[in-house]
């Protein structure tokens, strides 16, 4: 099962990606995931070799805006800390979706032993939120890959300092800012 189909549809409120595209076909869908996978579950180990702690993802915010901008989207960071913005237009009118990922590790040592462990003492990913950030970006992906058939916006934000519940008021308090660079984005 790939990470796209692992998330599965991706909703808020009412408005889902079923309703920006009829066309997109999981069969599509599936070849690009093909091609992508290998690289999005590196990604995913990488990062969870390497955690970083609440306001610390300054190597995994990095990764993610690298992986982002490579596929063509908008990609602001440093919003609220160590925060990353992306916008993916499609091309046509239509609702505006988001995806919200959180980045940070949590304190502690890392409990599974494999070949991907986290090579930091007193940090590691045991909320998931590797897999979280691999999923984001690897929705990123695909849909930048069928941005021709899709109408409307989907929004990524990836999340600094979830651990500590300051990065979601860090990047609330930077609204001003991230509202001018949405603005610049619009069509």
């Amino acid at each position: 099962m790939s990470l796209f189909q692992l998330q599965g549809r991706l909703e808020i409120g009412s408005c889902s990606l079923r309703r920006m595209s009829s066309a997109l076909d999981h069969a599509v869908i599936d070849k690009i995931e093909a091609k992508i996978d290998d690289e999005l579950i590196g990604m995913r180990r990488d990062i969870h070799r390497h955690p970083e702690l609440a306001d610390e993802e300054r190597r995994t915010s990095a990764l993610v805006a690298e992986r982002l901008r490579a596929a063509g989207l908008a990609v602001v960071t440093g919003v609220g800390g160590h925060g990353v913005v992306a916008v993916l237009d499609g091309a046509g009118e239509g609702p505006t979706v988001a995806y919200r990922a959180d980045m940070d590790a949590v304190d502690d040592d890392e409990l599974f032993d494999c070949t991907f462990a986290s090579q930091v003492p007193g940090a590691a990913h045991l909320c998931g939120h590797d897999l979280h950030t691999a999923i984001g970006v690897d929705i990123a992906l695909v849909l930048a890959r069928l941005r021709k058939q899709l109408n409307g916006r989907v929004v990524f934000v990836f999340q600094s300092a979830e651990e500590t519940c300051e990065g979601a008021r860090a990047m609330i308090e930077e609204n001003s800012r991230s509202a001018a660079v949405a603005a610049s984005c619009r069509r």
